[in-house]
């Protein structure tokens, strides 16, 4: 179960960290009247987004699988 939680984890700091990045730059792209160039950030924010979720949606159907098997456990055992 600890591996699931780590990997969701880690790829959670990648993506929230290269948001952060992103969003420096669109910041400073946006004091420069640069504007041009956030079409591009926004589409890599969509992305980000989606993976993000996907990596949510495949963490808690492996925890849940988890759960399952040790409650089908304990009911053999009881």
């Amino acid at each position: 179960m600890g591996r699931y939680t780590e990997k969701f984890l880690q790829t959670k700091a990648e993506v929230f960290l290269e948001i952060h990045n992103m969003l420096k730059v669109v910041e400073k792209l946006a004091d420069t009247d640069e504007g041009a160039h956030e079409g591009d950030y926004v589409a890599r924010m969509r992305v980000l987004s989606d993976m993000f979720n996907e990596e949510c949606q495949r963490t808690w159907y492996n925890l849940m699988t988890q759960e399952f098997t040790l409650y089908e456990q304990l009911e053999v055992m009881i």
